[in-house]
Order: C-alpha cells, then structure tokens, then sequence
C-alpha cells in the first residue's frame, strides 16, 4: 500500500540532438485524467516524476516552440522505476528548401469568456495610436471626440496589460491617443466577464495588451510617420534581454490635429406647450500632442521565479477652439434670442503609470501564483476661455474663463492562484485591494469691467474629493470534456466611499456589500459550429461628477448638478452566441440581454424662465 514509483527520461532537440532545459512534464493519470505530478527538465535534459502509485500514465512533454510529445507508460511493483528514455521534441516550424512556414495567429480568436482582436499586422499599428486601433476594432465605436464605447455604451472598463491605470479615472479619450499603436499586440474584447475580472462597466471590458520582446540580445526599432492633417510621429524603443535580464525602454511622439462640427436641436415644453426651441451649430478645431516614455525591466530567479517591473510615463496637450451660433425661436416661431460663443481650451495633461509583480511557477503544469502592486497619478488641467456677443438683444456679456484642477490616484494590489485540479479541470482564485482618489478643484472667472480685472466667482467655483475603497475576492472552476465547457464563478465586493464638497462643507459616506456570480458554458457542433451561452452581473459605481452636490451655471440655459444620493446600478447581462468557423472565414452572431436595478436615469427640471437644470437620479 506505501508502493510510490518513478517515471524519468531525457528530452531532446530532435535536429540538434542538444538537451533541452527547462521542459515541461505533465503526468496524468489514465484511469480519470487526473495530474499526478509533474516537473521540468534539468540542464542536461533529464527529468524524473516520482511519488507515483501503481498504474498507467499519459505523460505530456511541452516547450514553447515545439509539438507537444505524448507517451504512456505503466508503473507497478515488478518496475517501480521507468525509463522512457530520449524524447526528441520536434520544432513547431515546417522548412520547405529555403522557405520557412510558421502559423500566423488568425485575425479573431474567440475564448470561452472573450474575443481577441491581434492586431500587430494591423496597417494602422504603423503610426496610429490606441484610438485609431479601437476604431477598427469589432463591436466597438469612437466618437470624433474619442469617446470609446462597446456595443453602443460608453460605459466600459479599460484595461492595460490587464491592469487599472488613470484610463479608470481621468481623461480616456486623452490617454488613449497617447499610447502608441505599434505597441499594441492584440485587444481582447470581454462583454460578459467572469467572476475573475472587475465588475465595473456595464458594457464589459476592453484590454489593450501591449506588446513583450522575446528575443535574445539587444533589438531596436525606429519608426517615423506623416498623415494628412498635420498627423505626424515616431517611435524608439530599444530591449536588451541577457540570461536572466531583460531591459526594456521605449519613446514615442504623436502629433494630430482634427477639425469638426456638429448641429444641435433642443425643444422646451411645459405641459405638453412648446415654450422655445434652441438651434446650436458649431465648428470644432483641435491640435493634440503627446509624448510617451516607458522603461522596466523583468528578471528570473531561476525557471520558476520572476520579478517584472514597469514605469510609464506621458505627457501630452489638446488644444481646441469651439465657435457656436445660437438660436432661440419663441412658441410664436420668432428669434427670441441670438448669440454668438466662442470658446478656447488648454488641456494639458501629465500621468505614470507603475507597476511591479512577482510569478511563482510550479513543477505541476499550469499551475502558478501572481501577485502585482500598481499605482497610478494623473493630472489633467483644463483651461477655457468664454466670449459671448448677444445680436437679438443687444447687450454685453463680460469674459469669462475657468480652470479646473484635477488629480487621480489608483493604488492596487492584487494575487491571484490557479490551480488544476486535472487536466481538463482548473480552479482559480484571488483578492484584491483598490483605492481610488479624485481631487477636483474648479474655478470660474468673470471680467469686471470696473477693476478691469477677472475676479473669481464663487457661486461656480468648487473643489470636491472623493475616494472610494474596493476590497474583493474571486473563485472561479473550469471544467471541460469532448465537445462541452463550462465555468462559474463567484466574487465578493465590499465597497467604501467618501466625498468632501469643501466648497459647501457638505461630506457623505456610504460602504455596500455585493456578490457577483457568473457562469460559461460552450458546446461544440458538427461542422465547426460552437455554442456559448454566458451570465453575469455587473456593477456600475457613479463617477465623482454624478455625486458632486455643487450647482454648475457656466452655461445660461443648462445648469448641471450631482446627487449624493445616488446609488450604483446593478446589471444582469445574459449572453448567447454562435461562431461557425471556415478554413480563412469565421461568422458569428450574438443575442444578449441585461436587465438593471436602480437605473441612473438624467433629470431634466425646467423652471418658468425656460433654464434646465439636469441631475442624475435611481428609477
């Protein structure tokens, strides 16, 4: 009954004959594919598994590049010990005479829980930058303002490399047009995310994953580009990866200029009477340019253990000038009122971006320990100057300008576990600790015509904090047979938040508690046809401009306002899915459902001067 055998052999470079370090072997056992152990090879090839009980066994022999081998081999007590001897591993690269034939990644990839876009061959990855790449990207749109949105709902998360950075606070739009595109090696699309992912963003999750070089020694790259309307940049990025260490640094510059207009109709009722109705026609110009420095290192131990380490930096500026026409035609269809404004914007911005994580490998395949600490800081000003000539009445309005101040900090930890079970079974787990800051300070400014001077207005300045505390924990298990995948997961939240109005003295603190189950099934067809069929429940927390009490009348007619009170909506999001795959064309259609509690609905509340003030509000 204490009988434990061994399994061993040596691996091999099949047309070099050399002993391969570092291999991976994976025993399982024949009766119900579950691992019994496994190992690496050491650094002349040889492996030994031992700890074994009686029986038979598929041992599975991978290293990247290569084929997987796949042998069997049976332990009992008449041979406790079995040699299987030299395993050649055969290149995974066909030569033909001089001709190398690799296999290319396809366009689309589609996972049980995401679909991944690579987009390394991409035509715009040549001097683009992150904005033009979504642009091209399935399912999700970008407005002329960089507004990203996935499948109509401007309400996603935005990943980098998988982690949280100021794209989760600050300005997105401006983040995102200063992030190279030849760094970019794939974007994963994830609209129904598992118990794993964060549940913020009702429309799912966009993980932009940049792009690691792999190979040994020092590399370069130097790239320059021009575009049509004053579109123009470059690109220096130099890695050195030696043994153990790989340096890595990175320089980019991006200048884009774009020009723009848009026409805009509003009708004012009061009892179902039409009181006005206001026509807005504008023309938009904007210069932006940024610069992008990035630097870090990773390093291994030995086989199983690495340290990585990454600093971003950018710093960047949009420049816009915005000149609208005004129109207010009375009930009677009469110009009631007609101006002209026009509108200057400064918007520069610097952010970094840290990030430093430790992997821990086991000798049991796929199975491995992570744990990552990232911080974040952004500083986004906002400089805009207001001139208004009033034609129909005639009268002056005085200047007016206004700067806002604004500073995020995100400070995450997170460790996650993945251990199988099998080899067909995986189990996952983690937590992880967010805490977020927004500190905005806003000031608006009128010209005083008697001091000849802008004196600052108190009735539209104000300066709020809020930060808001998520502490979490996650399992999810896989399981997969023949033709049939599934997964679920559950994940804990509790959240605190806080707000300061210190222009009111008005504070607020609220904390909740929520659970968030999800669940992954597909199923595979004849004829290259899969089902998948996915649930979900997502979170979608207000942002500090939803919950800022302070009253903002910089425009006459629209005032804007917070409400403390509002509470996070919850989302339900139901999912089912075809993909029908051919040998260079793949179709697939979608139907998905959501269903959400405390619905954050805009309130728009018109008093007898015809002034609308919008707040939002839970239905």
């Amino acid at each position: 009954q204490n009988f434990e055998g061994d399994i061993s052999g040596k691996v091999l470079d099949e047309q070099s004959k050399k002993p391969m370090p570092y291999a991976n072997i994976s025993v399982f056992r024949m009766k119900d594919s579950t691992l019994a152990g496994g190992g690496i090879t050491d650094e002349k090839g040889f492996f030994k598994i031992d700890k074994l009980k009686p029986g038979f066994y598929k041992i599975k022999i991978d290293f990247i590049g290569y084929d997987r081998y796949i042998t069997t081999a049976k332990v009992n007590p008449q041979t406790p010990s079995v040699n299987i001897g030299a395993i050649l591993l055969k290149p995974a690269v066909t030569q033909l005479g001089e001709v190398e034939v690799k296999s290319d990644k396809p366009m689309v990839e589609f996972k049980l829980d995401k679909k991944v876009i690579n987009v390394d061959k991409n035509i715009v990855t040549s001097g683009g930058n992150a904005t033009d790449i979504l642009r091209n990207t399935p399912s999700v749109q970008v407005d002329m303002d960089g507004n990203v949105s996935l499948r109509g709902s401007t309400n996603v998360n935005i990943l980098v490399d998988g982690k949280p950075s100021t794209l989760s606070a600050g300005d997105k739009a401006a983040i995102l047009e200063q992030i190279p595109a030849s760094t970019i090696e794939r974007i994963e699309i994830i609209t129904n995310p598992s118990a794993k992912y964060d549940p913020e963003g009702m429309a799912g999750i966009l993980n932009i994953v940049t792009k690691q070089e792999k190979r040994q020694g020092i590399n370069g790259l130097v790239t320059l580009n021009y575009g049509t309307m004053k579109k123009f940049g470059g690109t220096l990025s130099i890695n050195r990866r030696v043994n153990k260490t790989n340096l890595f640094f990175s320089y980019d510059y991006r200048n884009d200029d774009r020009n723009g207009y848009r026409n805009h109709d509003r009708y004012f009722y009061f009892n179902d009477t039409l009181l006005s109705h206001t026509i807005i026609t504008s023309t938009r110009t904007n210069q932006n340019y940024s610069h992008n420095i990035k630097g870090g290192f990773d390093y291994n131990f030995n086989p199983l253990n690495s340290l990585n380490f990454t600093a971003t930096y950018r710093i960047g500026e949009r420049n816009g000038n915005d000149y609208s026409i005004n129109k207010v035609l009375s009930s009677a269809n009469t110009t009631a009122q007609y101006y002209e404004r026009d509108e200057k914007s400064t918007n520069p911005s610097n952010n970094i971006d840290l990030s430093l994580g430790y992997k821990k490998k086991f000798e049991e395949p796929m199975r491995e320990f992570t744990s990552d600490l990232y911080f974040s800081r952004g500083i986004f000003n906002n400089n805009e100057n207001y001139s208004q000539y009033n034609f129909i009445p005639i009268y002056t309005s005085p200047a007016q300008k206004s700067t806002s101040d604004n500073t995020f900090t995100n400070l995450t930890f997170q460790s996650d576990y993945v251990h199988p079970i099998s080899e067909k079974t995986r189990l996952d787990a983690g937590i992880k600790a967010m805490m977020r800051t927004s500190d905005e300070n806003y000031f608006f400014y009128k010209f005083d015509t008697l001091a000849t001077d802008f004196k600052k207005d108190t009735n539209l300045s104000n300066h709020f904090i809020y930060s808001d505390y998520v502490y979490a924990a996650y399992t999810t298990l896989s399981q997969e047979w023949k033709k049939f995948s599934i997964q679920i997961g559950l994940r804990a939240e509790e959240t605190v938040q806080d707000g300061n109005q210190k222009t009111t003295g008005y504070t607020f603190k609220r904390d909740y508690f929520s659970l968030f189950p999800s669940t992954h099934i597909s199923y595979s067809l004849p004829h290259d046809n899969k089902l998948q069929i996915s649930y979900s429940r997502r979170i979608n927390r207000p942002d500090p401009h939803s919950i800022n009490p302070f009253i903002d009348k910089s425009d006459p007619l629209t005032w804007h306002m917070g409400n403390p009170d509002l509470k996070p909506e919850y989302i339900n999001s139901y999912e089912f899915g075809h993909i029908k795959d051919w040998k260079k064309l793949s179709l697939t259609s979608q139907i998905f459902y959501k269903t959400t509690d405390n619905v954050v609905s805009r309130f728009r509340k018109t008093d007898t001067t015809g002034i609308v003030t919008v707040y939002p509000i839970n239905m």
